[in-house]
Order: C-alpha cells, then structure tokens, then sequence
C-alpha cells in the first residue's frame, strides 16, 4: 500500500526534533498521555533527546478556546526550564498551534501532523 516507510505521529516528530535541536520538550494534553510520551520516546530511540514532558490538564476540545492560557505557560517553561531546543507537541489536536507557538517562543516547535510549513 505504501511504497516509503510509514511512520506514526510521534516518531516523527522526536526525530525531527532531534536533527534540528540538540534537545525537546514535549508538551501534551493530559498527565495521563505522559506515560506514553515516555513510553514513545523510549521506544523510538530518542530519550537521550527527550529533556522533559509536560501536560497543560487541558481536554483537546479545550485547546481551541482562546481563553485558555496553560498552552502558553508549559511551553515557556519548556524552552526556560528545560534550556533552549525544539518542542514537540504531543497531541495532534495541537498541530494547528505550532506556528503560533513557534513565533512566540523563537524555537522550533515541531508536530508530525500537518504536512508543509507551520502557520
């Protein structure tokens, strides 16, 4: 069916991540997918890569209320606490944020969803 490898979401994204920065962040929905970020992250080779994951506590439906601010505050912490590097977003319903977040921030924040250029 495919004639190229075929790779999920997050694989993808942790490896972009670890050719463009020394280093990433996750940042996540809810605490409970953390586990499985690490889980991914483990499996996929990239631990070395992978410098912290953070979860804002927000259902994905909620990350298009503009209202809601906890986005913001994991990623600055992300790129202040974790040292400067990528942020992967590890949530697909977060892919029409990376952009956004990219300008905010001035460093690479990667989702392996969209294909082409960030917002």
């Amino acid at each position: 069916m495919a004639r190229g490898p075929v790779v999920g979401i997050a694989d993808a994204a942790m490896h972009v991540a670890s050719l463009i920065a020394t280093g990433f962040s996750i940042a996540t929905t809810l605490e409970r997918s953390c586990i499985m970020a690490a889980h991914l992250a483990q499996a996929y080779g990239m631990s070395g890569f992978c410098r912290k994951i953070r979860a804002v506590d927000l259902a994905v439906l909620d990350l298009e209320d503009p209202s809601s601010e906890s986005t913001a505050r994991i990623t600055h912490r992300a790129v202040e606490q974790d040292g400067r590097g990528a942020i992967v977003l590890g949530c697909a319903g977060m892919a029409d944020l990376a952009g956004l977040i990219s300008r905010q921030l001035g460093v690479p924040v990667v989702e392996g969803v969209r294909r082409g250029q960030a917002d």
